[in-house]
C-alpha cells in the first residue's frame, strides 16, 4: 500500500528464455525511490528490525521511505536509505539481491518519541533567534543520547528470512 514516486535511467539486455538470473545481472540503473504513506513496517527486515527496539513492538504501521540506488550485478545498493513513522526512524544502506536471495544492511534506529522527549528535558526552544545556541543545545543533546537512544543491527540472510543482529 502506498505511493511510489521513483527517478532514475535502466539499461540492459534481457534475453527471451534466458534464465532469471542471467537477466537479472543484466540490468544496472541508478535513481532515487521515494514511498509516501507505505506500509512498510509489515516489510519482513523493518519489521524485524522495530521489534528488536525497546519499546515499538507493533507501534508503527505506515510510513515513508526515499532511498538512492544502483543496480549493477544482479544486486540494488542502497545509500542514503531511510524509513520513517511518527514512532520511528530508520537510516541505513547495503546490498539486497534482486532475487530477494542475498541481503546485507546496516541500519540504525531511533525511536523518535525518545529523541522529542530528550530534546523537550534540554529547555532548548526549537525556534530561536540565535541559530548557534540552538545548534550547540541539539549538539550537546545528540551527543548525550546517541549511546541510550540510538540501536544500530545488522541484517544479513534472505529477504523472506532475514537475520537481524544487534550491532
Amino acid at each position: 500500500e502506498g505511493r511510489i514516486y521513483a527517478t532514475g535511467t535502466l539499461r540492459g539486455d534481457l534475453l527471451k528464455g534466458a534464465p532469471k538470473a542471467e537477466n537479472l545481472r543484466a540490468l544496472n540503473a541508478a535513481g532515487e525511490v521515494e514511498i509516501v504513506r507505505g506500509s512498510l513496517f509489515k516489510m519482513p527486515v523493518v519489521k524485524g528490525v522495530t521489534e528488536q527496539v525497546k519499546g515499538l513492538k507493533g507501534a508503527a504501521n505506515v510510513g515513508d521511505a526515499a532511498a538512492v540506488f544502483e543496480i549493477e550485478n544482479g544486486k540494488v545498493k542502497f545509500r542514503d536509505a531511510a524509513v520513517n513513522s511518527p514512532a520511528l526512524g530508520l537510516q541505513g544502506g547495503g546490498t539486497l539481491a534482486l532475487d530477494g536471495s542475498e541481503i546485507d544492511l546496516n541500519v540504525v534506529a531511533a525511536p523518535l518519541a525518545d529523541w522529542r522527549d530528550k530534546l523537550k528535558s534540554t529547555k532548548i526552544p526549537v525556534v530561536s533567534s540565535v541559530a548557534g545556541e540552538l545548534a550547540g543545545g541539539l549538539q550537546k543533546m545528540l551527543n548525550a543520547a546517541t549511546g541510550a537512544l540510538l540501536y544500530q543491527f545488522r541484517v544479513q540472510g534472505s529477504l523472506d528470512r532475514p537475520e537481524i543482529i544487534a550491532v
